[in-house]
């Protein structure tokens, strides 16, 4: 057995058991069901944002902020309430799911420091409730996750108690719900800590590494490298890219609006442009599979899953080929994976495309063509056809070899 396929043993009989334990807690799970869950507010704020932008050369087009505003704009107010929900539901307490999510947002509300004025007006940074505000929706909505389920198991009343089911309810849900208010209240109003700028602080090593060239690099190749090659879903690490991503396009809004350059490019708007037909850039792949193929095997697979890889799912591609598992094929995927991301850190670096202030999210199905052209017009969509065009020159050499490998064992039968 060579080293390879020990590597890929270890990957298949080690390594994925447990990435699939982390991927199936219910602690990461929640929050990356509450991350899903709030997807539709997320596309619904990043096309207005997408009109407004192009108020600059209309004017006559309605300013749709607004619209924006109560939508992304609230994205850490609904994850506050939909992380302990989901984890109630994960941890079979159904019956307290939305009480904790509505005591997510209590806690939530406190750590964003709130004051009131002389006419006993409430007063909050607006920011906060917004992608900025994701590190303390994430702290409050799991410590808020973490009380109600410990006090979920235990009840001030026997199973034969004579009282009604909701006044049961509402004694055993007082106590954790009423823990997570003194726990804000003592923090906020008793010692004046603004727990959201803690709580931010204490992210911001992470979050800063994240935006570095290294950080970046690690992330994308741990992903593409680490997880995908080897078959493995690289939703494992979306809770912690969503963090990343939010934080993130929340900075660089703040800096653009003091005037400043946007810095951080480790964001969805930027990272979904190397998924040219899915993770690891492989529509060139495909083409040459469909086209180009002299093994039977090959064209079949390659026509097969072009349309799809069109269309950002690989997925088929991957597993058909295969890639997955596949020496010959995963090194220009693993080269192609470190070439391809430090293009696109120096264009975006250099200020040939100028980095995102605005969320810009679109269906991945939409291409990665037509996507780059929306989010950053001709120059995006050169970017894009660059990269396609660096896969395609580093894919095609191994595609070649493959394909006569394929060949010989085909004639030879």
């Amino acid at each position: 057995m060579n080293k390879m396929e020990q590597f890929s043993n270890w990957v298949t009989d080690v390594l994925t058991p447990k990435l699939n334990k982390i991927t199936n807690n219910p602690w990461v799970a929640s929050v990356q069901d509450a991350i899903l869950t709030t997807m539709p507010a997320i596309l619904i704020g990043s096309f207005a944002n997408l009109i407004n932008g192009f108020r600059n050369f209309f004017p006559q087009i309605p300013d749709l902020s607004n619209i924006s505003n109560f939508s992304f704009g609230l994205f850490s107010l609904f994850l506050a309430y939909l992380i302990p929900a989901s984890l109630m539901e994960k941890k079979k307490h159904r019956k307290v799911a939305k009480i904790a999510g509505l005591a997510g947002i209590s806690l939530f509300l406190l750590t964003c420091f709130p004051t009131f004025d002389e006419s006993s007006n409430i007063v909050i940074n607006f920011n906060y409730l917004g992608a900025g505000g994701m590190c303390a929706a994430l702290v409050a909505g799991l410590f808020t996750g973490a009380i109600f389920n410990i006090t979920a198991k235990h009840s001030f009343f026997s199973e034969e108690t004579s009282m009604p089911d909701f006044i049961v309810s509402w004694f055993d849900n007082i106590i954790p719900w009423l823990i997570c208010i003194i726990v804000g209240v003592v923090a906020t109003y008793g010692f004046e800590v603004n727990l959201f700028l803690v709580i931010n602080d204490a992210f911001s090593p992470v979050l800063n590494f994240g935006q570095s060239y290294i950080g970046f690099m690690i992330i994308y190749l741990f992903g593409v490298i680490g997880l995908y090659s080897f078959g493995i879903s690289s939703w494992v690490v979306y809770p912690i890219l969503s963090l990343l991503w939010t934080t993130g396009i929340a900075q660089n809004a703040e800096l653009a609006e003091a005037g400043l350059a946007a810095t951080n490019i480790n964001l969805h708007e930027t990272f979904t442009l190397l998924t040219i037909g899915g993770n690891g850039a492989t529509l060139s792949l495909a083409i040459m599979m469909a086209f180009l193929s002299k093994s039977k095997r090959l064209k079949a697979i390659g026509k097969t899953t072009f349309i799809p890889s069109f269309f950002g799912i690989n997925e088929p591609l991957m597993y058909g080929a295969p890639v997955c598992f596949n020496p010959i094929l995963i090194i220009p995927l693993w080269i192609n994976s470190i070439i391809s991301p430090t293009i696109l850190w120096i264009v975006f670096k250099t200020g040939l495309i100028a980095i995102p202030t605005i969320s810009m999210r679109f269906p991945g199905q939409l291409t990665t063509f037509v996507t780059s052209f929306m989010k950053f017009g001709l120059h995006g969509l050169v970017l894009v056809i660059v990269l396609f065009i660096v896969s395609w020159i580093i894919y095609f050499p191994f595609f070649k070899a493959y394909d006569k490998q394929l060949l010989i064992s085909e004639e030879s039968k």
